[in-house]
């Protein structure tokens, strides 16, 4: 399965989104912002959750994700250096990159978690989720 880019996803958030908020008595006209309207952090909220969403298929649909030790030892070999690490994971910098750190789990409990890491980790390496797997496999297992 080939997921959508980042803003297709956020781009379906957004309409249905407004398209629940029309059905609505009394929307709040910010309810009703399409996406060519909308700012960065509203378009970059969006994007998140159209991931999340697009995740949990991903893991349904029995799509193997890589472990999360696995996606550190790839970021550690591409140009990927450690920002910071809290109780939930580690955040992750693109190196020359100013895109936002991407945030990977300690472990592999939620697997929804782990594909939205996966996915913001491919669009920033301007790879498909499905390349940024397969090289993650190869580096596993050869």
């Amino acid at each position: 399965m080939t997921m959508p880019d980042r803003e297709a996803l956020g781009r379906r958030v957004r309409e249905t989104w407004v398209e629940w908020a029309r059905e609505q008595p009394n929307p709040k006209p910010s309810h009703l912002v399409g996406w060519d309207d909308l700012d960065e952090g509203n378009r970059e909220v969006d994007m998140r959750i159209g991931e999340a969403v697009a995740a949990m298929v991903r893991a349904e649909d029995d799509q193997p994700l890589p472990a999360t030790a696995q996606i550190r030892a790839w970021l550690l070999t591409h140009d990927w250096e450690l920002a910071s690490h809290g109780l939930a994971g580690t955040l992750w910098h693109l190196r020359r990159s100013g895109e936002p750190c991407v945030g990977v789990p300690d472990d592999d409990d939620d697997p929804a978690l782990t594909a939205g890491a996966l996915e913001r980790i491919a669009s920033r390496s301007h790879l498909s989720l499905d390349s940024l797997t397969r090289e993650m496999g190869r580096l596993l297992h050869g």
